[in-house]
Protein backbone atom coordinates (compact mmCIF):
# COMPACT_ATOMS: atom_id res chain seq x y z
CA UNK A 1 0.00 0.00 0.00
CA UNK A 2 1.38 3.38 -1.03
CA UNK A 3 0.85 6.13 1.51
CA UNK A 4 1.40 9.79 0.93
CA UNK A 5 2.35 12.55 3.33
CA UNK A 6 -1.19 13.88 3.70
CA UNK A 7 -2.46 10.51 4.92
CA UNK A 8 0.05 10.46 7.76
CA UNK A 9 0.58 14.08 8.75
CA UNK A 10 -3.01 15.35 8.79
CA UNK A 11 -4.17 12.71 11.32
CA UNK A 12 -1.02 13.42 13.36
CA UNK A 13 -1.86 17.13 13.62
CA UNK A 14 -5.51 16.39 14.35
CA UNK A 15 -4.74 14.02 17.23
CA UNK A 16 -1.81 15.72 18.99
CA UNK A 17 -1.41 18.94 20.91
CA UNK A 18 0.61 21.82 19.40
CA UNK A 19 3.28 21.34 22.05
CA UNK A 20 4.01 17.93 20.53
CA UNK A 21 4.42 19.22 16.98
CA UNK A 22 7.92 19.44 15.51
CA UNK A 23 9.57 22.81 14.97
CA UNK A 24 10.52 21.80 11.41
CA UNK A 25 9.40 19.28 8.80
CA UNK A 26 11.47 18.37 5.75
CA UNK A 27 9.06 16.80 3.32
CA UNK A 28 8.92 15.56 -0.24
CA UNK A 29 6.43 17.66 -2.22
CA UNK A 30 7.05 16.34 -5.71
CA UNK A 31 4.12 13.88 -5.37
CA UNK A 32 1.64 16.39 -3.97
CA UNK A 33 -0.70 15.84 -6.92
CA UNK A 34 -1.45 12.42 -5.37
CA UNK A 35 -2.54 13.90 -2.03
CA UNK A 36 -6.22 13.46 -1.28
CA UNK A 37 -6.22 16.35 1.21
CA UNK A 38 -4.68 19.81 1.19
CA UNK A 39 -1.67 19.20 3.41
CA UNK A 40 -0.09 22.56 2.57
CA UNK A 41 -3.18 24.37 3.91
CA UNK A 42 -3.16 22.20 7.04
CA UNK A 43 0.49 23.03 7.68
CA UNK A 44 -0.20 26.73 7.17
CA UNK A 45 -3.20 26.53 9.51
CA UNK A 46 -0.91 24.92 12.11
CA UNK A 47 1.53 27.83 11.88
CA UNK A 48 4.14 26.41 9.50
CA UNK A 49 5.67 28.29 6.61
CA UNK A 50 7.97 27.19 3.81
CA UNK A 51 11.46 28.41 4.63
CA UNK A 52 13.24 26.50 1.87
CA UNK A 53 12.03 24.80 -1.29
CA UNK A 54 13.95 22.63 -3.72
CA UNK A 55 12.79 20.78 -6.81
CA UNK A 56 11.31 17.87 -4.88
CA UNK A 57 11.37 18.85 -1.19
CA UNK A 58 10.39 21.68 1.10
CA UNK A 59 11.33 22.68 4.63
CA UNK A 60 8.46 23.87 6.77
CA UNK A 61 9.22 25.66 10.03
CA UNK A 62 7.05 26.96 12.81
CA UNK A 63 7.83 29.45 15.52
CA UNK A 64 6.72 28.45 19.00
Amino acid sequence: MVRFEDEVLIPFFETTQPGQWPDAILMEIVGSEHWQNDLLKKLTDCGYEITWEGEENALFTRSN
